[in-house]
């Protein structure tokens, strides 16, 4: 999440029918050449089945490790969000509880370290609109969004490969602290989260394509899967509206979608649908830039007076 801070079609994989399989042919990672051997078709939607169930704890960490390997941008931007978390802690310490309860520093602090906050936005410092992609609010704010960024990373990354992954990724996390920026100047925030949602928002377009020719038991679980992960994140918007920058998730989501709508545009199966889903990605993108022309162009306004 991200958070506020107070300052002044074919068969499912081998994971995915573990019960039907003796554990020596269930295999928790599957890379995208496995899958192509298989015949697996393009755009398929890659689920797992947690490692310790089918060998042991053992068996989890080998398969993780493989799995990092295979990752290497989920790996490297989850191992960089740690080192700069550990280093902002080493220099900045903890403040109350009081004053921040992810158990992190102070608000100050993270405006020193580049948060997003909309008036030194407008004066200029426009990085202001991607650091905060690799800044957490404390213990609690980083355990949360490393371990969603780890299970949507991993499975998307070994669906659509790196490149892919890394741009959605990324977009997503600029768009959700552009659209943070101009409806709610007034909050200083920092966070993965509008980059993992932009990835989950990716994966619900790439669901939503290929969801005729998959099988129906392998679409219903993704689908849970994905319904759930956001039901979450919207009960914790809610409960935690003024701590959550819920304008940073919903930019980071409809970015993925719309980002999606495009990538997996031919993965739909007739003609119209590509056409409508092309025609609504192209939009929603060209949204969020008009978002980011009008925040300069108005200075904020009518969100922002100064």
């Amino acid at each position: 999440m991200v958070w506020r801070l107070t300052w002044g079609q074919q068969p499912a994989p081998a994971s995915v029918r573990i019960r039907s399989l003796p554990c020596s042919y269930t295999k928790m990672f599957i890379t995208r050449q496995e899958l192509k051997e298989k015949g697996f078709c393009r755009g398929t939607l890659v689920l797992y089945t947690c490692p310790c169930c089918i060998k042991g704890v053992g068996y989890a960490f080998q398969t993780f490790a493989e799995t990092a390997k295979r990752c290497p941008f989920t790996s490297l931007i989850t191992f960089a969000d740690i080192v700069i978390f550990i280093v902002t802690i080493s220099i900045y310490g903890f403040t109350s509880p009081s004053a921040n309860n992810m158990l992190g520093p102070s608000g100050e602090a993270f405006l020193k370290l580049g948060a997003k906050w909309t008036p030194l936005i407008l004066q200029g410092e426009v990085w202001r609109l991607v650091v905060p992609i690799f800044l957490h609010a404390g213990v609690v704010h980083i355990l949360a969004n490393m371990y969603a960024q780890i299970v949507v990373g991993y499975s998307s990354e070994t669906s659509w490969g790196t490149p892919t992954i890394a741009v959605i990724y990324f977009v997503s996390g600029l768009a959700g602290n552009i659209v943070s920026a101009y409806f709610s100047p007034g909050i200083l925030s920092v966070g993965a989260s509008g980059a993992i949602l932009g990835v989950i928002g990716a994966e619900v377009s790439q669901m939503i394509a290929t969801w005729q020719r998959t099988q129906a038991h392998l679409r219903m679980s993704k689908a849970k899967y994905l319904f759930f992960s956001l039901l979450i994140l919207v009960i914790i918007g809610v409960v935690e509206h003024d701590r959550v920058d819920n304008f940073c998730h919903a930019g980071g989501f409809g970015c993925g979608f719309c980002m999606g709508l495009l990538r997996f545009n031919r993965d739909f199966e007739s003609k119209p649908r590509k056409i409508i889903a092309g025609v609504l990605g192209v939009l929603g993108l060209a949204g969020l830039v008009a978002i980011l022309v009008v925040l300069f162009l108005l200075h904020g306004r009518p969100f922002y007076s100064g």
